[in-house]
């Protein structure tokens, strides 16, 4: 069953990310950090998890802003907590410093080098619309329930809720090489919008997996487009 996010549902949010990106930045930084992320989706972002019985066999969240002012904002609401979260981190793993000062820096000195690329995409015109916009950002299943569609029912309540409450499109980001989930993105017809360059030399793409007035959405989640045109 999927269900709106909940507080009472971050642990079991926090662990799953943990299992499934255990190399991932913000796993590094520890549980205390992901809690705190994690924590925000229920009160300003979306966030919708899938529960068999009284476990959490996965969940999918994003914001309505863009990462850089979420990230932002989440420094501004905890300036003593979440300092002292990443000195921990960095006890932990002095190597974790380099990566955070670069992601700081980035911050707080107008953006990323993609984001300054993509400034005459068709994603930032989206992101610029004035529309509400939906960030997908995370989306990870327990290793105990992969293979039994939650992902795809996930995603299916995601496309059909969010336009529910509003929401004119839905955007996200994926690693060019990251060929699992981009291969599954184009399946269920999701449209590449921009290809922009990281500061760390991967390139990236911007996927719309939703534009209001623009596709359709199939009871099982996969969209068709009116004009079906892809970079």
């Amino acid at each position: 069953m999927v269900k709106d996010i909940e507080s009472s549902h971050i642990q079991d949010v926090v662990d799953i990310h943990v299992e499934s990106f255990p190399d991932s930045f913000l796993t590094q930084l520890g549980k205390g950090v992901l809690t705190l992320i994690y924590n925000e989706f229920p009160k300003s972002g979306f966030g919708y998890v899938f529960q068999e019985g009284s476990k959490i066999a996965g969940f999918l969240a994003g914001i309505f802003i863009p990462a850089g002012i979420f990230y932002k904002q989440l420094i501004w609401k905890h300036p003593m907590h979440l300092p002292l979260l990443l000195a921990g981190a960095a006890i932990r793993d002095p190597r974790i410093l380099n990566p955070v000062a670069i992601r700081a820096k980035r911050l707080f000195q107008g953006g990323s080098t993609a984001s300054r690329q993509s400034s005459t995409t068709d994603y930032q015109s989206i992101v610029n619309s004035g529309g509400l916009v939906a960030h997908a950002l995370t989306m990870a299943v327990s290793p105990r329930h992969r293979g039994k569609g939650v992902a795809k029912q996930l995603w299916a309540h995601q496309l059909h809720e969010l336009p529910r409450r509003g929401v004119d499109a839905i955007l996200g980001s994926v690693l060019a090489d990251n060929d699992v989930t981009n291969g599954l993105y184009r399946k269920k017809g999701f449209r590449v919008i921009a290809r922009v360059s990281r500061p760390d030399g991967n390139e990236e793409l911007k996927w719309l997996f939703y534009k209001r007035g623009e596709c359709s959405v199939s009871e099982e989640g996969y969209v068709s487009w009116h004009q079906n045109q892809e970079l």
